[in-house]
């Protein structure tokens, strides 16, 4: 970050700045963006009923916000946001069922067990249930794509899982299938349902020697009652949210704003607590690991009948795919295509969460393969992308027409979101040399400074954030 002065000099700074937008390729990008202000207003009434509808997570009035007492923000990891669009968490107690000892064999042939079950919880605070309704009954199961990609032999394990697992039965009898059928199927039941929060895995044993019969012993991380408990808040909490994201015109709107609304109102947090691998840990704590925003993200895009999946992959950020590790994101089915969505990944770069990064919303297999990977043959083809940027007339193609584009709007807004084209990181004629992430920062942040020359009195900082894989940048003024 630095700093810049203006002086008397900044008369012909401006003279320089504007014979630069005199020059024709800045010229007609100041045509296009003109053209393109009416659609800019569009675009600006859709952002704020996407803003209104993050920020009714709780469906709560600025007033009534604002009356939220200091023990009570302490008492969760709250999200440093606005007061209005700040949400109330409160820690949930994950800790093992205390089992009978004959409900598992005493030489278990396989433990599949995802997370451990031993883990200390947060604190509690319960809240009493209106009624006590079925685990059934509280699952919403839009998108069957797990279920589905699942041959014969799984499915019916799947069917038999569901069923046992849902009604807390100490032991399923299990006919017909493999051992990888059996865990194709619990996996499919684990990631495609994320009200699922209570599974901790599972162990097995033969039942028949001859023939491919399992009893599966599932382990509970908690009580059927506190199962219960959990999805009623989930399903108070997110009540709000819901109706706003209804409300909005289309699927698209819909998958952002609930995009938007999750980096709101959530923090990424790797300890060991095993509930920010669930989805309660991003809706009702405010803290997940990818996996629990990702099941958030599903579970919000269910009760919107928008097709959705947990995807499983590895990705890095940066780019450098022999350092990938573990990571979960989603697929979102909009118009009958398939596009990735990675709420986490966003979230890490947006250090001012009321302008969140749309940088992997809704991208296709071939924009997000940059920085993830995945069994290909696992999953749908994502090959609708969402352009967000360039739908927003900020798909940046040259140097002079990001400098029109900073003339317009960072004075007048302190702040400018854009994606740059990828051959803008290239030099020379024939694009030999990469720009370093350094350098193509160094660039932008010269163009904004210059920007501003002559049209900010006094001392300005700016500051330059983004993702150098995608070559997505947020330009702020201090």
């Amino acid at each position: 970050m630095a700093t810049y002065e203006f002086s008397s000099d900044s008369i012909k700074n401006m003279l320089g700045r504007f014979a630069r937008a005199a020059d024709g390729a800045v010229k007609g990008a100041r045509e296009a963006l003109r053209e393109d202000a009416e659609q800019e207003r569009v675009n600006e009434r859709a952002r704020r009923e996407e803003e209104r509808a993050a920020l009714a997570w709780r469906g709560r009035e600025e007033s009534a916000a604002t009356q939220t007492t200091p023990a009570k923000r302490a008492a969760g990891a709250a999200p440093v946001v606005p007061a209005a669009a700040r949400i109330e968490t409160k820690p949930v107690e994950i800790k093992p069922v205390a089992r009978a000892a004959t409900a598992a064999p005493s030489q278990p042939e396989v433990h599949a067990a995802t997370t451990a079950s031993n883990h200390p919880g947060c604190r509690d605070q319960r809240a009493p249930l209106r009624s006590a309704p079925s685990l059934e009954s509280m699952v919403k199961s839009s998108c069957a794509f797990e279920r589905e990609r699942l041959n014969e032999a799984a499915r019916r394990a799947y069917d038999e899982l569901r069923k046992g697992m849902f009604g807390y039965q100490e032991r399923i009898e299990v006919l017909g299938a493999t051992g990888e059928e059996l865990q194709d199927a619990y996996e499919a039941l684990r990631y495609g349902a994320p009200e699922a929060l209570w599974l901790d895995g599972f162990s097995r044993r033969r039942s028949a020697i001859s023939a491919l019969n399992w009893d599966v012993f599932p382990v509970y991380r908690i009580s059927k009652d506190e199962t219960a408990r959990l999805l009623q808040e989930m399903a108070d909490r997110s009540e709000s949210l819901l109706a706003a994201l209804r409300a909005l015109p289309s699927d698209e709107q819909r998958v952002q704003a609930a995009h938007n609304a999750l980096i709101l109102n959530c923090d990424y947090s790797d300890s060991d607590d095993p509930a920010e691998a669930t989805a309660a840990g991003a809706l009702v704590n405010g803290k997940a690991l990818c996996l629990g925003i990702s099941l958030a993200f599903k579970y919000l895009m269910d009760r919107l009948d928008i097709p959705c999946v947990v995807m499983r992959g590895n990705a890095n950020g940066s780019g450098k795919m022999e350092e990938a590790g573990p990571h979960a994101w989603n697929l979102v089915q909009v118009k009958g295509g398939w596009s990735h969505v990675d709420v986490t990944y966003d979230l890490s770069g947006s250090t001012d969460k009321r302008r969140p990064f749309l940088t992997y919303l809704g991208l296709s297999d071939a924009q997000i393969a940059s920085t993830h990977t995945w069994d290909t043959d696992k999953y749908p083809t994502a090959a609708r992308p969402f352009d967000c940027y360039r739908r927003k007339g900020r798909f940046v193609c040259s140097w002079d027409e990001l400098a029109g584009l900073l003339d317009l709007t960072l004075a007048r807004d302190r702040f400018c979101a854009f994606q740059l084209d990828e051959r803008l990181a290239h030099t020379g004629a024939t694009g030999e040399r990469v720009l370093s992430a350094e350098e193509l920062r160094r660039k932008i942040f010269d163009l904004a400074g210059a920007s501003l020359t002559g049209v900010m009195a006094g001392k300005t900082q700016l500051s330059v954030t983004g993702s150098n894989a995608l070559h997505v940048y947020h330009v702020a003024v201090a």
